[in-house]
């Protein structure tokens, strides 16, 4: 029987599904394949590019002779860096096209020392390396505790779970719950984690690192109100002219006139990336 934090953790995942379905929207799996399936090389950056703050730190967790591994790392944002800092690089990633956009992005940085693995996680063959990393991935976890249990199994020195004060997929709730007609179910985050973690014995370092995407995305300027609400239909998943309607009705509430256009209020803090992250074995 689940401890008391796990259930809880996976009533919170399980409420977000029956919303979803309840609404006809994707399962947050079928989310991520269409994503890809229409432009995975969106999901790319620079592997060679100056490392965020944010990336500086967990890089400081790696030893050259490390190998890492990355669950759901997509098509290698995080771990392509990465691998120019340790001995290897395994991307266990679902998803064939973004596994094929990691691969496609090694090879055009000249990264010869990162593979990936199609196969989702914990379900998957065996694999081990010194480090392991799960950004922005345990929150659509429902069995939380499997999940931890094969970090840990995998993991020879170290596990890190990289998470937000305010993550993507709650951004916008105000313009969710106009588009839908009522709030967004929420996700669990790191303030869900760190019981789970605690019942499972493991007293893990939490630091707060540098801003998030989001923050950057909150200060973007939309040059007209039709391009400010195609984007945000798209990001709370509204359809056709009704939801399209609703949120032109409500964009004075909901967006904010500045020079050169129309963006979105700022957040009450500013978004921060959370590195929930532990020893194991050693």
């Amino acid at each position: 029987m689940p401890s008391s934090s796990a259930q809880h953790w996976a009533d919170l995942v399980n409420a977000v599904d029956a919303q979803r379905r309840r609404l006809g929207m994707a399962t947050w799996a079928d989310r991520w394949t269409r994503a890809a399936a229409s432009g995975a090389a969106g999901f790319r950056q620079d592997p060679r590019r100056e490392l965020d703050a944010s990336l500086e730190v967990i890089a400081s967790y790696l030893e050259p002779a490390d190998v890492l591994l990355d669950i759901g790392g997509g098509a290698g944002r995080y771990a392509l860096p990465l691998a120019l800092r340790c001995r290897e690089v395994i991307n266990v990633e679902p998803v064939m096209r973004m596994g094929e956009e990691f691969e496609a992005s090694a090879r055009q940085a000249r990264i010869a020392n990162a593979r990936w693995v199609e196969a989702e996680w914990p379900s998957t063959a065996a694999v081990e390396a010194d480090v392991s990393l799960a950004t922005n991935v345990v929150s659509f976890v429902a069995d939380i505790v499997a999940f931890i249990e094969r970090l840990v199994a995998s993991s020879r020195r170290r596990v890190m779970v990289v998470g937000s004060t305010y993550p993507f997929w709650d951004e916008a709730s105000d313009i969710f719950r106009t588009v839908h007609g009522e709030p967004r179910a929420r996700l669990p985050e790191y303030r869900e984690l760190l019981p789970v973690l605690w019942e499972l014995g493991i007293v893990p370092d939490v630091r707060v690192l540098g801003p998030t995407e989001v923050g950057q995305r909150t200060s973007r300027v939309f040059s007209t109100r039709a391009e400010a609400i195609e984007v945000y239909l798209r990001l709370v998943e509204g359809d056709g002219d009704d939801a399209r309607s609703r949120i032109e009705s409500a964009f004075e509430d909901l967006f904010l006139p500045v020079e050169g256009g129309f963006r979105r209020p700022p957040a009450p803090t500013t978004p921060r990336v959370i590195l929930t992250t532990w020893k194991t074995r050693a």
